[in-house]
């Protein structure tokens, strides 16, 4: 059984990568998302990408987007690491993998965004 998989992003409010497994083919895989030794959710790999259908990873649905809850929006994602559920195997960040700083505004509180034009 060979997989590949990469974490792309990690942070408030998503963490997303990309995990295709041979023996899996195109099943979706459950994944459980642990920020230190904190479990914060689960995911699954079935959204669609372009880009590792184009790379020859089945039908390219072996993405994942995770939506980090607000009460753990403030923890150190530098520490992010996914299980395959119910396996002693993780898919961990490495030095390509985007972690966004810790900014979570508080609840009710204005937010205001930037227009770059």
């Amino acid at each position: 059984m060979n997989m590949l998989g990469h974490l792309d992003l990690c942070g408030y409010p998503l963490i997303e990568g990309w995990l295709y497994c041979d023996a899996a083919q195109d099943e979706p895989i459950r994944l459980q998302i642990y920020v230190g030794a904190t479990l914060i959710g689960e995911c699954v790999t079935n959204r669609f990408r372009k880009d590792l259908q184009e790379a020859g990873f089945g039908t390219g649905r072996c993405g994942f987007s995770f939506t980090v809850p607000r009460e753990h929006g403030s923890a150190d994602f530098a520490q992010t690491r996914l299980r395959f559920a119910d396996a002693p195997v993780f898919l961990m960040p490495d030095e390509s993998t985007v972690i966004a700083q810790r900014n979570v505004p508080e609840p009710g509180a204005a937010v205001t965004l930037k227009s770059s034009g």
